[in-house]
């Protein structure tokens, strides 16, 4: 059955309505905006002096900037923190509607200012929480949609503790503590990565989930398919520009457009959602927001976001052109093989590529005939270095980020999916504690639909090798910067060719000729 959907919002000290977008939906009746009334300020304070709302209020706001918007006057003055539950008593009694807390986490919330400089606010900031927010530009169903893939995405990431909230309207944010992070970055500490990190996290979720979330769209609202393009993000909005010292509503807030609450949700029943459950008489406070955490389950969705690429047109190369070893370096050049070189000169006849170059150099790779060499199209386990034969027998730490390793070496070794997909599997028995099973079928999934391939981290990347323990160098590695240009390396050292044994030549006898009378 086809229904009407009429979004309506009420404005703070008016009764009427503006109705604002007329929708039709195919299944059942969403609307937006359920309160007959503006909100009286006595209603707003008896909901935020309950204790539960109080409680969870406070909860979130150590070491944070917690900013209230007052009805008359909007955002009140920064920095502004919270100590203690009656600093927010105070703030609803003077009348605030809503409130808002900072993304990053802060030493000494209170010396913030806008004339600090990079190095001083990194030297204040202590971490910072991963959010993405999502604001639907069509109906609530929409930001439904694209709030469960990215919890999903999440999932498949190896992250499981993920908390999701209602914005008040018609979007979600997902939220992932601090502490799944890793603690460093190419020896640059996650503090200090602030927005650069979340900001390419973001846009590498956007990228992951963008074919399932235009497909699931369009499933949802046939209409929207001409309207789209092909691009979902037409229809909903992923924030990935994140700034400093970045506020977003606090769970458990007003939103004053609405006027219902911003209220958590269970991850698993993020479709089941409905406007009318953020009813302020409805809300319980039970479930939290980033509450719960697994340390460092971020490692490989921050490692895999860092080494994304946007796809672009593949440029036209000539048969002589630059393909093979792709030796990233980890100062924005790569280290490839001439294709024409021959077989002795393929061990020194290097020359230098743009980091940016890499995704066509990739392709190129697998259309390469390696014929004249040992290496075929797939890397024998004969040619793997060092490092990844140590790892693959077992780790007892840092079995996550060997995953990672493994996927990527193996991938871009030219073995097919099933093949690696056994080879984790094995690696993971071979662990003391074996890594949990919903990680591994994750990081599987995900490297399955991911169509491009990326090395390994380099040799000297900070986090990996050295620290892992299974960085045993023999003389092959002097040569090479990456695993990858170990296996390359000792495929293409020229086949060695059998001599053909030569055979005595039998010569018939010769007859000789009849002599004369």
């Amino acid at each position: 059955m086809k229904v009407i959907v009429l979004e309506c919002i009420y404005t703070l000290g008016t009764s009427t309505p503006v109705f604002c977008c007329f929708k039709i939906v195919k299944t059942t009746l969403r609307i937006l905006v359920m309160s007959p009334e503006p909100m009286s300020s006595q209603k707003v304070m008896r909901y935020y002096l309950r204790p539960e709302i109080l409680e969870k209020l406070f909860s979130l706001s150590a070491g944070r900037e917690v900013v209230p918007v007052y009805a008359a006057r909007g955002f009140g003055s920064r920095p502004s923190i919270v100590q203690f539950p009656g600093d927010l008593e105070h703030m609803i009694r003077r009348g605030a509607t809503s409130f808002h807390c900072s993304i990053e986490h802060w030493k000494n919330p209170l010396v913030l200012a806008n004339q600090l400089k990079k190095q001083e606010m990194n030297a204040l900031r202590s971490g910072w929480d991963l959010v993405f927010d999502i604001d639907s530009k069509k109906d609530l169903y929409v930001g439904q949609i694209t709030a469960d893939l990215v919890v999903r995405a999440l999932n498949e990431h190896g992250i499981s503790t993920v908390s999701v909230k209602f914005s008040g309207r018609r979007g979600f944010h997902i939220g992932v503590r601090m502490e799944c992070m890793p603690k460093n970055i190419n020896n640059i500490t996650i503090a200090a990565s602030y927005p650069d990190v979340l900001q390419k996290v973001a846009h590498y979720i956007k990228q992951y989930m963008r074919k399932p979330l235009l497909e699931e769209i369009v499933r949802y609202d046939k209409n929207l398919e001409t309207e789209l393009k092909g691009d979902p993000y037409e229809a909903v909005e992923l924030e990935e520009n994140w700034s400093n010292r970045h506020l977003f509503r606090m769970p458990y807030s007003f939103n004053e457009k609405t006027w219902l609450v911003s209220v958590p949700v269970d991850p698993e029943k993020i479709r089941d959602f409905k406007a009318e459950f953020a009813q302020p008489e409805r809300v319980s406070g039970k479930l939290g927001f980033l509450e719960t955490f697994e340390e460092d389950s971020a490692e490989t969705l921050v490692a895999n976001a860092l080494e994304y690429r946007d796809e672009k047109p593949a440029e036209k190369k000539k048969g002589h052109e630059k393909v093979a070893a792709h030796l990233l370096d980890g100062h924005g050049v790569v280290q490839i093989v001439k294709k024409k070189a021959t077989n002795s000169e393929m061990h020194r006849s290097y020359s230098r590529l743009t980091a940016e170059e890499l995704e066509n150099e990739m392709a190129s790779f697998k259309k390469t005939d390696f014929s004249s060499t040992r290496i075929g199209k797939r890397v024998p386990e004969e040619f793997f270095p060092p490092c990844i034969k140590k790892g693959m027998a077992g780790l007892e730490d840092g079995r996550k980020r060997f995953m990672f390793i493994l996927i990527n070496f193996l991938k871009s070794s030219g073995w097919v999916m099933n093949e690696i997909d056994e080879k984790i599997t094995e690696f993971n028995k071979n662990n003391p504690e074996p890594v949990d099973e919903s990680y591994v079928r994750g990081q599987v999934s995900y490297a399955s639909k991911r169509a491009e391939s990326f090395p390994p981290p380099n040799c000297a990347a900070a986090g990996y090798y050295n620290d892992l323990k299974i960085c045993e160098p023999d003389n092959i590695c002097a040569k090479i910067k990456n695993p990858l240009g170990y296996a390359f390396f000792m495929g293409m050292k020229p086949k060695k060719k059998k001599k053909a044994s030569r055979k005595p030549i039998k010569r018939s006898a010769q007859k000789k000729k009849p002599s004369g009378p």
